[in-house]
């Protein structure tokens, strides 16, 4: 037989490093789901800047430049169950954060292959309502 120690790892132990560990980086964190957020809101806002003046091959153009966003939170409150207006925790602010990322990406994407503002509004919408699901799936920590 080997005289080899064996070391037996402590779960509770190895839970309560870990938590300490993270309590001091929670402060960091926050900010950085907060920043990041805010810099996809401006990414959101710039791309449904260039979807007001898009004018699709029916010829339709926006009636509102606040419409699409308006629609867009307002959906995401119902989905997320959440405003993005909201006091969010960093879990949530960087859901949200992702969400607008994609959003601005897909509006753009929209645009450059020449979809309708209703398709481009639809897959919007569709997207929401996706992420929501992955959000939700995991217990909208």
């Amino acid at each position: 037989m080997s005289n080899l120690a064996v070391a037996v790892v402590n779960p509770e132990l190895k839970t309560l490093a870990a938590s300490k560990r993270l309590s001091k980086i929670e402060p960091e964190r926050n900010q950085l789901a907060r920043l990041d957020s805010v810099l996809a809101e401006n990414e959101l806002v710039a791309a449904n800047d260039e979807f007001t003046l898009y004018i699709d091959q029916k010829g339709k153009a926006s009636t509102s430049p606040k419409g699409v966003m308006l629609q867009i939170h307002k959906r995401i409150k119902l989905h997320f169950g959440f405003s993005v207006n909201d006091n969010l925790s960093d879990i949530q602010s960087s859901a949200i954060a992702t969400l607008r990322k994609f959003l601005s990406r897909a509006m753009l994407s929209g645009m450059e292959s020449q979809l309708t503002r209703r398709e481009v509004k639809k897959r919007l919408y569709s997207l929401i309502e996706k992420q929501s699901e992955v959000f939700n799936l995991v217990g909208g920590l």
